[in-house]
């Protein structure tokens, strides 16, 4: 029997990997068109690197209108508005003559497509090891099947509906959409991608003062380091939400920083596109992503942005998303369980919370006295650290008890390793070296990083019950999902120290 089933498996492998290429070489040449449309055949290897982020990102938005709007999800429904899609940035590119290589001869284009086939081959063919759980196997492999094979969200999918990111389960109907059998080489591609994207940042940095092999020495050390630390190891290989909420989180951050900070040029329609499109997907990988959105949204504030382009890019699509998701399951449906994380109540916070953020960028932030603006990225911290106070005051016994977890976690090495000393060490060793010069900066990162860490305080709070010390608890992967964003802002003082008197590339 066993060698029967071995040899039906087999029969099918080749099929269900050739699928899943093709799968993930569509989505990039789907987000590279609509990326070079946007960009107006603007290229660099930094938006090289978004064409599939891009490209999953549009499959997912479109998948969530089909779902949530009622119309029957299957391949066809969700294939012809991304071929639309591709089609007429193709035609708008020839009309009006943009360059399709971005600036790349004809031989990098070549170089770079087969590097690409090479690693989505990598990604696929089970060289790289990946980890699943249980919620691995019913959150993000049956519940995607479910969606696919009935087509409609459905009052029977029950928690589906409230405690899972709707994004990840979207992503993870491809494989069912598109005849493989699991999203095992989606993952790791994105993960590949995103580290790619990590060193081409780093690199960006360092060769702004050093010149190009240090520079790239840099980007090496720094990246392997990466790779080799514990979280990253974890995130990366297990196939949860988590994983794909870390990769998006930290292009976001840092495309946002990249676009919003260049004091020659305001940022563009196009970019801004590209970033709102993954921005809202990555609000709702995770079922507090919408929060912590929120949050980096008003860190966004902090930069060149205007106030409607803050609106329109980050806010409205999170408002839209969340209003019409609570209303699909909360209006037309009646979800029947013993517990949900996504209450109506916590609902009508979440979207009074995206409200009270767009009043703060449409009417005060320009409104405000200058001192409030110029020290905005001390109020911020500030301000989460006072809700976590109050919220402590609330219920101390839960609220302590989740710190008491937090530390437990990061202190007894719950999936951390080393890593949480050395990101100390980093800080600590570059502020006392900078110390005596005055050139310690508190930077944009830091920002941002200081702040999921208060905000995923608060939000552990609002689960409703009390966090555990374990490494596959949902309180210590929400912490875990900062690993790339956390060695990024202790890179760039590192790259400011190797540059004495520079101001550090991620902003003050």
């Amino acid at each position: 029997m066993s060698e029967a089933v071995a040899s039906y498996i087999g029969s099918l492998t080749p099929g269900f990997f050739m699928n899943q290429v093709i799968t993930i070489f569509l989505l990039t040449l789907l987000g590279s068109l609509v990326t070079v449309c946007a960009c107006k055949g603007k290229s660099s290897l930094l938006y090289v690197l978004l064409y599939f982020p891009a490209g999953l990102s549009i499959y997912a938005l479109i998948s969530f209108v089909l779902l949530v709007s009622g119309i029957h999800f299957d391949r066809l429904s969700v294939t012809l508005p991304c071929a639309a899609a591709a089609v007429i940035a193709a035609v708008l590119i020839i009309k009006n003559k943009w360059s399709i290589t971005g600036g790349f001869t004809v031989k990098q284009c070549v170089i770079g497509i087969i590097t690409m086939l090479c690693i989505i081959v990598i990604s696929t063919c089970g060289i790289l090891s990946v980890s699943v759980t249980n919620d691995s196997m019913y959150y993000y492999l049956m519940y995607p099947k479910a969606l696919v094979h009935f087509g409609y969200l459905r009052r029977g999918f029950n928690v589906f509906l409230t405690d899972i990111g709707q994004m990840s389960a979207i992503i993870n109907t491809l494989p069912y959409m598109y005849g493989f059998n699991e999203s095992f080489g989606i993952l790791t591609f994105l993960n590949i991608d995103t580290l790619l994207l990590f060193a081409c940042a780093v690199y960006e940095a360092a060769a702004k003062q050093l010149d190009k092999k240090k520079a790239a020495a840099a980007c090496i050390m720094m990246t392997l380091i990466l790779i080799s630390s514990m979280p990253y190891v974890i995130m990366s290989k297990w196939m949860m939400s988590n994983s794909y909420f870390m990769c998006f989180m930290f292009i976001c951050v840092y495309l946002s920083y990249r676009i919003g900070s260049r004091k020659e040029a305001a940022p563009e329609a196009g970019e801004l596109f590209i970033l709102g499109i993954m921005f809202a997907v990555m609000s709702f990988l995770r079922m507090e992503g919408c929060m912590i959105a929120l949050i980096l949204t008003v860190c966004f504030a902090t930069l060149d942005y205007t106030n409607r382009q803050l609106a329109v890019t980050f806010l409205m699509p999170i408002l839209l998303i969340a209003v019409s998701y609570d209303i699909r399951i909360f209006l037309t449906m009646d979800i029947d369980a013993p517990y949900t994380f996504l209450t109506p109540v916590k609902a009508v916070i979440q979207i009074a919370a995206v409200i009270a953020v767009a009043a703060y960028v449409l009417f005060l932030r320009d409104r405000l006295p200058s001192f409030f603006n110029k020290r905005l990225d001390i109020l911020i911290p500030a301000g989460l650290a006072l809700v976590n106070a109050v919220l402590c005051v609330y219920n101390p016994g839960r609220y302590l008890g989740n710190l008491k977890s937090f530390v437990f976690n990061i202190s007894h090495r719950s999936g951390w390793g080393l890593f949480p000393m050395l990101i100390i060490g980093i800080y600590v060793l570059c502020f006392i070296v900078s110390k005596g010069e005055g050139t310690f900066k508190y930077t944009f990162a830091d920002l941002c990083f200081l702040s999921y860490l208060l905000t995923c305080l608060a939000v552990g709070f609002a689960r409703g019950d009390a966090l555990r010390e374990s490494i596959g608890d949902s309180g210590n992967r929400v912490l875990l999902q900062v690993t790339i964003l956390a060695f990024f802002a202790a890179c760039d003082h590192i790259i400011a120290l190797l540059l004495p008197g520079v101001k550090d590339t991620a902003g003050d």
